[in-house]
């Protein structure tokens, strides 16, 4: 299927400074301005994202922007990076997690990181379990 053969992560403008902004249309809906895709599956390090990606999550620190997401390579899910100085140009990190030892909480995948600063202490969250489905067959 060709709709498998590629992944796509979209940035969007917001038109107010927030999501949460007072100037927010009624019904949540947002004005925002498609830029189309910025970042394919494929071609990650180590082949950390040959099978796919989804779940995008943007942070800026320092004028970088780090986006997380969850790369599917042979062996399955895990939480992997980009960075980018433009939010149009992204060179891929690859894997920031690993798969836990057999029958341990993230011994399945280790995905859906979310990161939040406080202070100086970046925390991050991210969805835990040895029970998962396999990779997708392209």
């Amino acid at each position: 299927m060709k709709s498998r053969l590629f992944t796509a992560l979209a940035a969007s403008a917001f038109a107010a400074g927030s999501p949460l902004s007072a100037t927010t249309p009624a019904g949540g809906r947002l004005d925002a301005t498609d830029a189309g895709p910025i970042i394919r599956h494929g071609d990650g390090p180590d082949s950390s994202d040959i099978s796919g990606m989804r779940e995008p999550s943007i942070v800026q620190e320092g004028g970088k922007f780090y986006l997380f997401y969850d790369g599917c390579a042979a062996d399955g899910w895990l939480a992997c990076l980009a960075t980018s100085d433009n939010l149009k140009t992204w060179k891929k990190r690859g894997r920031m997690l690993s798969f836990g030892p057999k029958g341990s909480d993230d011994s399945g995948t280790a995905t859906s990181p979310w990161l939040i600063k406080d202070g100086d202490w970046w925390h991050m969250f991210y969805v835990a379990s040895p029970n998962t489905t396999p990779p997708p067959e392209l």
